[in-house]
C-alpha cells in the first residue's frame, strides 16, 4: 500500500478550508452571552462559533453573521469601484 502524499494534503487543505468557511458569529445581548458561550463550548462549535455581546441586541435576540463573506463581499464592491474609476489626464 502506498500513500499519496499530494492527495493527502489536497484532502487536509479541502477539510481546513471546510473548517474555515463554517465559522460564525453569534451576536447576543449581554445578559446571555455566558450561558451561549456556555452552550456552544459545551456542544464543541467554540472553534467554529464565536459568541459577542452586544448592548444593542435585545434579551431573547442573536444574530449570526458570516464575517468571511461579508468581508468578501465587501472586497468585491472595492474591485469593481477600482475597475469602474476613470482616470483622466
Amino acid at each position: 500500500m502506498s500513500l499519496d502524499f499530494n492527495q493527502i494534503l489536497t484532502d487536509l487543505r479541502f477539510w481546513d478550508q471546510i473548517h474555515r468557511d463554517a465559522k460564525r458569529t453569534l451576536v447576543c445581548s449581554p445578559t446571555q452571552a455566558d450561558d451561549i458561550r456556555r452552550t456552544v463550548e459545551e456542544a464543541g462549535g467554540g472553534d467554529i462559533i464565536t459568541v459577542l455581546a452586544n448592548a444593542v441586541v435585545p434579551d431573547g435576540t442573536m444574530y449570526v453573521l458570516d464575517v468571511q463573506a461579508m468581508e468578501a463581499w465587501e472586497r468585491e464592491q472595492q474591485d469593481i469601484d477600482l475597475r469602474n474609476m476613470r482616470i483622466w489626464p
